[in-house]
């Protein structure tokens, strides 16, 4: 997964893994190969006046750059 996001980023994405902490990740598949990633991370918003609100952030989506521009990373968003 890092060496995926890693090459889709063109650098070493192992500090924002760390700096987002845990999530849940969507990992897309070609013949049983990883070529897409997503996470998405749990986020509180609290709005002036209202309570909190339950909401996640989609971070680190990637797709190996043979893979790119095939509707990878989209259907993992869908």
């Amino acid at each position: 997964m890092h060496r995926l996001c890693d090459a889709a980023y063109d650098t070493a994405t192992h500090p924002y893994f760390a700096s987002l902490g845990p999530g849940e990740h969507l990992l897309g598949m070609q013949g049983g190969q990883l070529v897409s990633h997503l996470m998405w991370v749990t986020r509180w918003l609290e709005p002036h006046g209202h309570t909190l609100l339950k909401t996640a952030y989609i971070e680190l989506v990637a797709t190996a750059p043979h893979a790119q521009r095939q509707g990878y990373a989209s259907a993992l968003l869908e």
